[in-house]
This record gives C-alpha cells, structure tokens and sequence, in this order.
C-alpha cells in the first residue's frame, strides 16, 4: 500500500497512483489473486486485457456474470466503452485468439516476413568484423570471400 503521514494525518490512496513504478506488478498480482479460480479454464488475464472464452453463449455469459460479481466484489469496474463481448476472433498480446486456437498476428510478425537475407561478406565488412580480424591473421585474405567458408558457418 501507499501509505503517508503529514502533521495534518495519515492519507493512504483509495486508487492506484499513476507513476509508482511497481503499479503494474501490484495490479497484475490483484488480478491473479481476484481471478485465480477462473484463470486457464475460463479466462485469460494480463494487467486489465481479461478475455472470457466459452464453447457457447449461455456459457459465456455465465462466466460474464462471474466475473463481473468477482470484479464488483474487488471494488473494480470494468469500462464498457472498451469491453468487446461475444466476439469469434480477439487480437490479444500480439496474437489473434479464435476457437481454432492462437496464432501470430499477421501485422506483428510482417517484418519478419519482409527481412531479407543479406550478403555474408558485405555484412562482415559493414560491422569492422574484417579489420578488428586483419591483424590477427599473419596471411592476407581476399575481403570480398568473406571470413569464412561456408561449411564454418
């Protein structure tokens, strides 16, 4: 807790204070503790992204209603505006959720996608790897072949 003492009393926050660097530990271990029955089988919990995932809608709305008691109970509120209830496929950490399963997001790994592969040699000269070596080597050796063959590597 958050806690001071002046000479006019003790004041301790009702709400978490933004910029206390352990908020975001302290508010992800509330949320383990708060839903801790529901988490794996019912729900997926990171800081305040809480995803309900069920086989049917009577289902899932029970668990809805579980969850909304156990966030009540916490003193909690859930912000509506930026609930998505009933959904088939959720972007969630990266990923997109479906009933099939989780997979990359496909904007998150495009970069990847897009890398090329560059050229050995002209990436050992760009990074000095060639002249930090030059002094070691007693023999010369032909810069545009590169450092090593490629069964070195």
């Amino acid at each position: 807790k958050t806690a001071f003492t002046t000479v006019g009393g003790h004041y301790e926050y009702r709400r978490m204070a933004f910029g206390l660097v352990n908020a975001p530990a302290t508010f992800q271990r509330t949320m383990d503790q708060l839903l801790m029955e529901m988490k794996g089988t019912e729900c997926l919990v990171y800081l305040d992204d809480i995803i309900i995932f069920s086989a049917d809608l009577k289902e899932h709305c029970k668990r809805l209603g579980h969850l909304f008691q156990r966030l009540q109970d916490a003193g909690l509120k859930a912000n509506l505006q930026k609930c998505r209830f009933a959904q088939p496929e959720v972007r969630y950490l990266g990923h997109i959720v479906t009933s099939e399963g989780v997979k990359p997001d496909p904007e998150k790994i495009s970069a990847v996608q897009l890398f090329r592969s560059q050229d050995l040699a002209r990436d050992q000269r760009v990074f000095g790897a060639s002249g930090i070596l030059s002094p070691v080597y007693k023999e010369p050796f032909d810069l545009s072949r590169g450092l090593w063959d490629r069964e070195q590597l």
